[in-house]
């Protein structure tokens, strides 16, 4: 087959699917789109954040992949009605722009979300002097 014979082919084929000229140079046409994901299931583990106990100033949080607690500084959730809930759906939605450390120096530093240890938890009895804070932390 010659050259002309197979640009004609091509012409030809592109006529006979309704397209106007250069659409096939259309960076919008409808088949260079990306396709969007197909929703998927929610699993329970994209969400391990729960709240065990919070306070005007902080919250305490369970990560349930590794039951590891957390303190969150209360002053980063952008909500007034301050509720187990609204703590949780803001942590679990923003968890990775959020500042995040472990032990004291994170904790006294000011870093939003830490892991807690021996010396966070002692500090938090020291601070907050709170029964339902101690048993939460025990």
């Amino acid at each position: 087959m010659s050259p002309e014979n197979s640009i004609r082919q091509l012409v030809r084929q592109i006529l006979s699917e309704n397209y106007p000229p250069g659409a096939e140079f259309d960076s919008n046409a409808p088949w260079r789109e990306k396709n969007e994901p197909e929703p998927e299931d929610i699993e329970y583990n994209l969400f391990p954040f729960e709240v065990l106990y919070y306070n005007e100033t902080i919250s305490i949080l369970l990560n349930k992949k590794d039951d590891s607690k957390w303190v969150l500084e209360n002053d980063v959730v952008q909500n007034e009605d301050l509720n187990n809930e609204t703590i949780a759906d803001y942590v679990n939605s923003n968890l990775k722009s959020i500042d995040k450390g472990v032990g004291i120096n994170a904790y006294q530093y000011g870093t939003s979300l830490v892991k807690i240890d021996n010396s966070v938890t002692s500090d938090l009895h020291d601070e907050f002097h709170d029964e339902k804070l101690d048993l939460t932390l025990s």
